[in-house]
């Protein structure tokens, strides 16, 4: 990285850290949470000192994530009047390697990361939420808003994105695993040769 990029990153992430403590001022939470999903803000923010930065790192089946962004869905910023960007299974595949292999070098940078899978967190929210308690260095506590299979969500401040973001009150956590049956076997067996080698590592079975 030349100097003058350098300078301009560190000035971008200055700007987020100034965001960041407006926001823990108002609100009175020692910890923030940025659900960017994004790798790239992640290598910005480093450069800022006054951050501790942590990294989720959050995968999913490469055929869930394809068959998710095969789906219509309506974006409620919008008022339903826009869908949301919808990829081929092949391009989502491409892209699931990309993002994913960005999040797993994170860690060669000095940044913290710890990988957590959306199958593992539904099975065990509750002991899943703990062990990430203890990677940011927060106590748990008790976790009041899991009750029985269900999160009680409060409102957010989430300004676009997936209808999910914005829902408030209970929610149950169940898999989705809708792919299984819906994907077409042909674009399965597409994104499973496309992303066999991060399957693997992430101990995801193979094509099926």
């Amino acid at each position: 990285m030349s100097p003058a990029h350098r300078l301009l990153v560190e000035e971008y992430a200055d700007w987020y850290a100034r965001l960041y403590e407006a926001a823990a001022i108002v609100s009175g939470a020692d910890v923030l949470v940025d659900s960017s999903k994004h790798a790239a803000l992640a290598y910005c923010l480093r450069f800022a000192p006054s951050i501790d930065l942590r990294v989720v790192h959050m995968v999913r089946d490469s055929r869930g994530v394809a068959y998710s962004w095969t789906k219509k869905v309506a974006r409620p910023e919008t008022d339903n009047a826009e869908e949301m960007t919808r990829y081929s299974p092949g391009r989502s595949a491409l892209l699931w390697n990309a993002h994913n292999v960005a999040f797993s070098a994170l860690h060669r940078c000095g940044v913290p990361v710890q990988r957590v899978r959306y199958e593992e967190l539904l099975e065990r929210p509750g002991e899943t939420l703990r062990e990430l308690s203890r990677f940011i260095d927060i106590k748990p506590g008790d976790l009041p808003f899991l009750d029985d299979g269900t999160a009680n969500l409060s409102a957010c401040h989430s300004a676009a994105g997936n209808p999910m973001r914005f829902t408030v009150g209970p929610v149950p956590l169940r898999r989705d695993d809708a792919w299984r049956t819906s994907l077409p076997g042909r674009q399965r067996r597409v994104v499973s040769a496309l992303t066999a080698p991060l399957l693997g590592a992430y101990g995801y079975r193979g094509a099926r």
